[in-house]
């Protein structure tokens, strides 16, 4: 079990609430939800943010390079969140690519800014259950 952090959290309430959407596409296949073609999630990590749209690719692709499926940082030191990082790029290759014709638009919000007090709230209210599962 990794060790518990906020990034941790942050990851794990992103993993949940993507994990949850998957499931409700994957059951409802004649709900408005299947009609929708565009989501959008927002998030206060620039931690994950930077994970999902920056680094994966650079660790996928030096892992291949060495043969194994380790991601190793900048550092050399291996991802410690790796594990819920590859669950969350596997529901959103599944869910949200071309041949779905689905799209999942992710906004960074500033954490407790006035502007998006209530969109950091809710994160943080699912980063919190995240980190307690």
């Amino acid at each position: 079990m990794p060790r518990i952090t906020s990034n941790f959290a942050e990851l794990q309430a992103m993993l949940v609430v993507l994990q949850e959407l998957d499931e409700i596409i994957r059951c409802n296949h004649n709900s408005y939800i299947m009609k929708c073609k565009k989501f959008a999630f927002y998030i206060d990590s620039k931690y994950a943010m930077d994970c999902i749209f920056h680094w994966i690719e650079d660790w996928e692709e030096a892992g291949r390079k060495r043969g194994d499926n380790i991601w190793l940082n900048y550092k050399n030191k291996r991802v410690i969140h790796q594990d819920i990082l590859e669950e969350i790029i596997e529901i959103l290759d599944k869910r949200f690519n071309e041949k779905t014709r689905r799209s999942l638009i992710i906004y960074h919000c500033k954490s407790h800014n006035e502007d998006t007090c209530e969109i950091n709230e809710f994160v943080d209210c699912l980063a919190s259950q995240g980190a307690r599962k």
